[in-house]
């Protein structure tokens, strides 16, 4: 009702097609300079492929989750799958901001079990000097931070460890 008393109509402007969620996505991408946009048109493809003849308001919940079902069915991995349902969530929520689509449908989370493991301890880089070249084990080992002293990442360049701050 606010927003009828200043004169600002809530009405729903026109249905949005998968391939006009698409361009609004795009668009946002480069306004924003986001880094995955090379990782786009990737994302984009899958999603077209069950999407891309559905309008922006018979996107449901219920499409989403036949979609991570047939995604993981494929051989998708679970990160991958929730890489691409965050593209459609993205485009859905541009096309409500756009007033193009009433409500967003809540988006399907997937359980991610890819905890890293396998992290070099000092006695792990030790062995593995041990297998480099003779001029390359001379500064093998990886320094350690000052007791108190804010932690700092090392690298390997090759030849010697390159601290990165």
């Amino acid at each position: 009702m606010a927003e009828l008393a200043v004169g600002r109509s809530t009405a729903i402007v026109g249905e949005m097609s998968f391939d006009q969620l698409v361009e609004s996505l795009a668009r946002d991408y480069a306004i924003n300079d986001r880094k995955t946009a090379s990782n786009l048109s990737y994302r984009i493809a899958h999603l077209r492929g069950h999407f891309g003849k559905l309008t922006a308001s018979e996107i449901s919940y219920d499409a989403m989750t036949r979609y991570i079902s047939a995604r993981m069915t494929e051989g998708a991995a679970p990160a991958t799958v929730q890489h691409e349902l965050a593209c459609l969530g993205r485009m859905l929520t541009l096309a409500v901001r756009s007033r193009r689509l009433a409500v967003k449908p809540p988006i399907p989370t997937i359980k991610l079990q890819n905890a890293r493991t396998g992290f070099f301890e000092a006695e792990d880089v030790e062995r593995v000097a041990q297998q480099l070249p003779e001029a390359s084990q001379r500064s093998s080992t990886a320094p350690t931070s000052q007791a108190g002293a804010a932690p700092r990442s090392w690298a390997w360049s090759g030849a010697a460890w390159i601290a990165w701050p």
